[in-house]
């Protein structure tokens, strides 16, 4: 008897979501996976290594490039959960969190003042310490999605950038163009301190400087 094997491979297909669609998700309760996608270099937001975090209790967030085995790798992707606000009402703010996908229970926060990297630049981590109640920090871990007001390098898809903005902070997450220094494959990531527009950013002149693309996981499988 010939028995034939079917492999089943589980690839991760990521695909562009409309602005629209994100915040009416997220105005709808549905929490979902995603990958977020800066808009001028296409690196995407990622949590690093046990090797890379800062202490035991914070774990460096940096941006991994587009072409170094993105494919399948799930420190790439976040669990996105809206966040309901007490009496809050249709068509107000959108506020989130993200929490890491390979590192469940991980929350993406803006860093402590006693942390920041200089005047301009907070440092931004997920917190190792799972189940902590951050709402007696004042909510470091809630994100405002909002329209970016700046031009994208290439107007492929302005229509679909967010910014997302720290709760506690009133802070933009961004991309810098310094690399990591333990490894320069990675591109550093902070929340800008100043009112001012961001100038320390991967993006250059006459771009957006705080826009990301959302990107809805889904799995799909695929017979060789």
């Amino acid at each position: 008897m010939l028995h034939i094997l079917v492999l089943i491979i589980m690839t991760i297909t990521p695909s562009t979501l409309t602005k629209s669609d994100v915040l009416s998700k997220v105005e709808a309760g549905e929490s979902f996976n995603v990958r977020l996608r800066f808009a001028n270099t296409h690196d995407y937001l990622y949590a690093v290594e046990c090797d890379y975090t800062e202490d035991e209790r914070r774990r460096r967030v940096l941006t991994f490039p587009l072409d170094v085995e993105i494919q399948k790798n799930t420190a790439l992707d976040w669990l996105l959960e809206p966040v309901q606000q007490p009496g809050q009402q249709e068509n107000e703010t959108a506020v989130i969190r993200l929490s890491s996908v390979k590192y469940p229970g991980e929350y993406l926060l803006a860093g402590t003042d006693d942390l920041t990297l200089d005047m301009n630049r907070r440092k931004v981590y997920t917190w190792k310490e799972k189940g902590t109640d951050f709402s007696q920090w004042g909510g470091p871990d809630q994100w405002i999605l909002l329209d970016s007001a700046t031009r994208a390098a290439d107007d492929r898809s302005k229509s679909n950038y967010l910014a997302l903005r720290n709760k506690k902070f009133d802070e933009d997450l961004y991309a810098s163009s310094d690399r990591f220094e333990l490894d320069h494959k990675f591109g550093t990531v902070y929340t800008w301190r100043q009112d001012s527009e961001i100038r320390d950013s991967a993006s250059g002149t006459e771009t957006q400087t705080n826009a990301w693309e959302i990107l809805v996981i889904s799995q799909k499988d695929q017979s060789t």
